[in-house]
């Protein structure tokens, strides 16, 4: 009943707006003669993203979804990924890879990849790009008082070196399957840094990295290579960025974006109605929300692309009840589950139920396919799991121990997505009737970046989480969040520490040829369905709101939206 609770909310938010009976609050107003300025100049974009970001830089602090699109716009790496989901080159000649021997196997089992950048290329105050600031870049990000740069890769990164302006060469302790999305728009945890700029305050910085980090730089001050270049940066209000001539693929085709910041979700949908904006960017809208967006919106469209899974974490550090800890119990809630029901109605039937750790669409899925673990929607099944385990049905309907204790459990979610909610709902419905006692916990958005108290949920969690192979090495034991860590380890959401499933990840992370590589792929994913170290439900889309005049704009799944933003064009 909630979910339908929350389609009637939505059209009635918008039967609001069309009418015209209720507004935004005074920061986040519909302004009409902006919007009779939009269609007297092409050559602007007005955008919006459901955060308020402090910093352009997302990775610095945990910023609120969809900040990540303004480094996007203003910033550029020497490669990045297109819509075929492939590595394409930008800042250099052309990505590393063994067919052009830029990417070497050496014999003593170290690894050696080499950047070769494009001639002439500068930032955007004018200093020229070499491959000296990449070597800075990757001195920060090796810096351990700076985690906040870490790729996941730099665990085996010995020794880089800029030979010449152009030539950067990076070397490995052991091969690294991903090693080319160190510096990568997308895959890297930290783009290229300006040296010219940023290296006096690093170093007078020694004895208190995180001074660095107070440095207008990396707000107000940012300077980038990407298609646009900072003009205003206004904390709670917008970010103002405009051409930049000097971009490496050719100065874009609109003169001025303006990114503006809305947390509430309503007033977003208020100017796209209202057309005062031209596109919602960012993550933020679930499909439900969107699709009742479009439906009202005459001069506008919908794009929607298959982006990150819809998981439930168990909890493997002292669960409460401890009963979750026993695969067979795991497995008998999995049959419990009418997945497909949750896809027709929270995903309108547009993506499938996800029995597989990756996408339809990677291009590993159908060569893993069959080592997959399957769980159909079979309540019986369930029951008879439970009850092989001693428990028996008490009065109430739920199940009980020889104590006398029923069965409850806590299903932990966000409230930053509808998604998220409207699932919760219906999953502990689903185990409330094989007689689990489940109550939903919808976690304010205050404590989402309270690390310690998304570690230690007593029971589940569910969320949306990428599903791309480089996230399965988040997985691995070391990146349990863990009191001895400070519960900045975050990757290992379920605290699942195994050393076979380890050694499989480990292995995964060093094999390079694919035939190879998907053989390992294959024993990772039987093992997760298999123990169930998450429970896959469904892959969620990524729905792009965006008016009729707005042209090159695509949904691109884990693309970021902005990649090709010197392409789009305002009508």
């Amino acid at each position: 009943m909630r979910r339908f609770k929350l389609v009637a909310s939505i059209g009635f938010l918008l039967t609001v707006v069309v009418s015209g009976c209720a507004a935004p609050s005074p920061r986040e107003t519909a302004v009409p003669q902006e919007g009779a300025k939009l269609a007297a100049a092409p050559s602007r974009l007005v955008a919006s993203i459901n955060a308020d970001p402090a910093f352009v830089v997302p990775r610095i602090t945990k910023t609120l979804p969809g900040s990540e699109v303004l480094e996007g716009i203003v910033h550029a790496s020497p490669a990045v990924v297109n819509e075929e989901g492939n590595l394409a080159p930008r800042l250099a000649e052309s990505v590393p890879s063994i067919d052009n021997g830029l990417w070497k196997l050496l014999p003593d089992g170290r690894m050696e990849m080499t950047y070769k950048l494009k001639p002439n290329l500068r930032w955007h105050d004018g200093a020229p790009f070499s491959a000296e600031d990449l070597a800075f870049t990757l001195r920060i990000g090796l810096d351990p008082d700076l985690p906040y740069f870490r790729h996941r890769g730099y665990l085996w990164v010995e020794d880089a070196q800029a030979l010449d302006p152009l030539t950067f060469v990076l070397r490995w302790k052991q091969p690294y399957v991903w090693a080319d999305t160190v510096f990568v728009d997308g895959g890297a945890y930290v783009l290229p840094i300006p040296r010219h700029i940023m290296e006096q305050p690093y170093l007078a910085a020694a004895d208190d990295r995180e001074k660095v980090l107070e440095h207008p730089y990396w707000a107000e001050e940012f300077v980038g290579m990407g298609p646009f270049k900072l003009r205003e940066f206004a904390r709670g209000r917008h970010a103002i960025f405009e051409a930049y001539d000097g971009y490496v693929l050719g100065r874009p085709k609109i003169d001025v974006v303006e990114i503006r910041f809305f947390l509430d979700k309503g007033a977003i949908i208020a100017n796209l109605l209202a057309g005062t904006i031209d596109t919602a960017l960012g993550r933020g809208f679930a499909l439900e929300e969107a699709m009742s967006v479009r439906d009202g919106w005459s001069s506008g469209r919908l794009e929607a692309s298959t982006k990150n899974l819809v998981r439930i974490f168990p909890q493997f550090l002292n669960p409460d009840p401890p009963i979750i800890g026993n695969v067979q119990f795991r497995r008998a809630l999995m049959h419990a589950m009418n997945r497909q029901e949750m896809v027709d109605t929270i995903q309108r039937g547009m993506v499938p139920v996800a029995h597989h750790f990756l996408s339809p669409n990677d291009p590993s899925y159908k060569a893993t396919e069959a080592a997959v673990v399957r769980y159909d929607y079979d309540p019986r099944r369930s029951v008879q799991l439970i009850e092989e385990l001693g428990y028996r049905r008490g009065t109430d309907g739920l199940f009980r121990d020889n104590g006398n204790q029923r069965i409850s459990v806590e299903l932990r979610t966000t409230t930053d997505n509808t998604v998220h909610e409207s699932a919760a709902l219906v999953v502990a419905d689903n185990w409330q009737r094989i007689g689990v006692g489940a109550e939903p916990f919808l976690a304010p958005r205050q404590l989402q970046a309270n690390n310690e108290f998304r570690a230690t949920f007593p029971g589940f969690e569910l969320i949306q989480h990428p599903n791309e192979q480089s996230a399965l090495l988040n997985l691995h034991s070391r990146e349990t969040s863990l009191p001895e860590n400070g519960f900045n380890q975050t990757g290992n959401r379920p605290r699942y520490m195994n050393p076979q499933f380890d050694a499989l990840i480990d292995r995964f992370a060093v094999t390079i040829p694919k035939a190879e590589r998907e053989q390992v792929l294959g024993q990772i994913v039987h093992h997760m369905s298999d123990q169930l170290t998450m429970m896959f439900m469904f892959y969620q889309t990524d729905p792009l709101l965006m008016t009729n005049r707005l042209q090159g704009a695509r949904s691109l799944g884990p693309v970021t939206p902005v990649w090709n933003i010197h392409e789009w064009e305002v009508k």
